[in-house]
């Protein structure tokens, strides 16, 4: 076809109006560097002359993107999202094309178009798609994207050759290849010096390691002031890790959240095992090193602030929040006057001022997690002047034997809903009481949801709370007709009424909380984050599952009803109200105990949102 160049413009229009259609794609793909008019009069004669379900169509297109990807960009990229919408066989085509466009063209309907192909990909090609779309992004927005690429990554769990492909980039920190370390399936001690004790456990089938770690503080929540100035600095900590390492980290798959807790900051950092270690050391390193400018400060408490107020908008979240402050410690009711001081976050809330527990799991061997101890051991060794701080966890409050009800007008007219939780606790969560407690709640959900969906109430739900070593139930109701006292009462009569029906539903509900206790867990994270709980809990009932499932075997019916009725469920509980506006305003009714406290933080911070929601 070489004679096609000499060819004048009518000429080669006839001549390529003869062509098979079949034929002018390939004409097209002969031409299309060396005399790209005449692979452009080819494809425009194709796509003119068939139907789009022609299988050749979306090559058609994407040679057409080619074509048009240095001055016409956006026609270019609608070329080709119309070629993959139609059939996702040619990414291998259409993704350089892409790459090529992106780079030079960074326009706001570019990046529409980018998203759009992103939205049409899957696997291995969307990730690859993402990591371009990642470089027209600031900072944080990097991050995120590519912890979706790694979730990609490890979910198709891609070799090295394939990873180094959609990242296309080198870092310190990009996976390299790994042994198998000996396998350790239950995690124990391997380091416990001065300021550092570390957990580790291995599994060499994982292509995903995980470290856990808890800065311990005194009196991190002991009061209104601290438990704000703690989450203000949970924002503070993931902001400063949003720099060059933390894109470097999201880069390599490293993965990490700070989440501030009763008594101690966690961080949970995820990755490839050939290389968490390496960032787990650079992380702490980092944060012990770096302080806040007033800039991030400023931009963590905006952040906090917009938090906050979206939290009680709904007043199912309000109800959680009274819940968690009456039942976590009482102190979270004193009116301390907020202030977020720069002082207060150096020296309050000094990282120097911890002691760490570190739990590793995954395939990565003692020896290295030792050296990691090691070397974050040093890191608060070199603050030794500073004084120690640290607490082993708090524990929820044991209710006393009364019905304590705290009851408030809901924070947002946005709702006409009225939402009534009624806590009951049992006590520790031992062995035996977890497997009561659990089977109790089967129990609820199947006795209670009826009788109350028929009395008028809009949702009901029944969990289990086993919190800080207190095991409980918590049912909560939901309803726009029904006012919250009466049911209150319609809950209490139903749960008076469960002891009848023990007997009948006892069987079925016992095979069936074994065949979901004897399914294990559901990946290893789920594994893992367990082992953690129990370690940072302290109660280390690295085998409780196995434990609760052969006490459950071996549990009747009489033990369980004597041990409901010893529990004397309706003498006992906490109950939350939040009633919307249909209801008007109500004095909040509670406790002459807490009364005062509960007046005093009202006239001080009218609004519950500036309670943290807890876990």
């Amino acid at each position: 076809m070489e004679e096609l160049k000499v060819l004048s413009k009518a000429e080669l229009i006839t001549y390529l109006t003869s062509v098979n259609p079949n034929l002018l794609v390939d004409v097209a793909e002969r031409y299309l560097v060396s005399a790209p008019e005449i692979a452009q009069s080819a494809l425009e004669i194709f796509l003119a002359s068939v139907d789009p379900t022609d299988p050749l169509h979306p090559k058609a297109l994407i040679y057409q993107a080619s074509l048009f990807k240095d001055l016409q960009p956006i026609q270019a990229l609608s070329s080709l999202f119309q070629a993959l919408s139609m059939s996702d066989s040619f990414n291998e085509l259409a993704f350089p094309i892409v790459k090529h466009v992106i780079t030079l063209h960074k326009s706001e309907e570019c990046i529409n178009l980018l998203e759009k192909i992103i939205e049409i990909s899957s696997g291995f090609w969307q990730a690859k798609y993402l990591r371009i779309f990642a470089d027209t992004q600031s900072n944080t927005e990097q991050i995120e994207i590519f912890n979706n690429i790694w979730e990609i990554i490890y979910e198709l769990n891609l070799n090295l050759k394939e990873i180094q492909d959609i990242i296309s980039t080198e870092n310190e920190f990009i996976p390299i290849i790994h042994p198998t370390s000996v396998k350790k399936t239950k995690p124990g001690k391997v380091f416990d010096e001065k300021f550092v004790e570390t957990w580790w456990a291995c599994d060499g089938s994982e292509n995903r390691s995980y470290v856990f770690l808890a800065l311990l503080i005194n009196d991190l929540r002991s009061t209104l002031q601290k438990s704000v100035t703690a989450d203000l600095m949970g924002f503070i900590l993931t902001l400063s890790l949003t720099n060059e390492l933390g894109i470097k980290l999201a880069q390599a798959g490293i993965q990490f959240g700070i989440e501030p807790l009763d008594n101690c900051f966690e961080i949970k950092i995820s990755g490839h095992p050939s290389k968490i270690l390496d960032a787990t050391e650079s992380i702490m390193e980092y944060l012990y090193n770096s302080s806040p400018t007033s800039e991030t400060i400023e931009i963590a408490m905006n952040m906090l602030k917009n938090q906050y107020q979206s939290m009680t908008g709904d007043p199912a979240n309000q109800t959680r929040q009274l819940r968690l402050a009456f039942l976590q410690h009482h102190q979270y009711l004193y009116p301390n006057k907020l202030q977020y001081l720069k002082d207060f976050l150096q020296t309050e809330l000094n990282l120097a001022n911890v002691k760490i527990l570190m739990f590793v799991s995954g395939n990565v061997d003692d020896g290295h997690v030792i050296g990691t101890s090691e070397f974050i051991e040093g890191l608060l060794s070199a603050s030794e002047g500073k004084k120690l701080k640290y607490l082993t966890p708090r524990t929820v409050t044991l209710l006393p034997e009364q019905i304590i009800v705290l009851q408030q007008s809901a924070e947002s007219d946005a709702y006409a809903e009225s939402v009534v939780e009624v806590y009951f606790q049992f006590g520790q969560a031992s062995i035996e009481e977890r497997v009561m407690t659990s089977l109790l709640e089967a129990i609820f959900t199947t006795s209670i949801h009826d009788p109350l969906i028929n009395f008028g109430c809009k949702r009901v739900s029944v969990s289990s709370r086993m919190t800080r070593g207190v095991s409980g139930v918590l049912v909560k109701v939901t309803s726009i007709e029904v006012h919250p006292d009466l049911i209150q009462q319609k809950i209490f009569e139903c749960i008076q009424g469960v002891v009848n029906t023990i007997s009948t539903l006892f069987i079925g509900k016992k095979s069936e909380l074994i065949e979901i206790k004897s399914q294990g867990f559901k990946s290893f994270s789920d594994k893992s984050t367990f082992y953690w709980d129990e370690i940072l809990q302290g109660n280390l009932e690295f085998e409780r599952e196995s434990k609760e499932i052969d006490y459950l075997s071996n549990l009747d019916c009489q033990v369980f009803t004597e041990w409901v009725q010893k529990n004397k469920l309706t003498s006992k509980a906490l109950v939350i109200k939040v009633l919307s506006k249909t209801w008007g305003i109500i004095k909040d009714s509670i406790t002459e105990e807490f009364n005062q406290d509960t007046e005093n933080f009202r006239n001080n911070f009218p609004c519950y949102s500036w309670l943290r929601i807890m876990h």
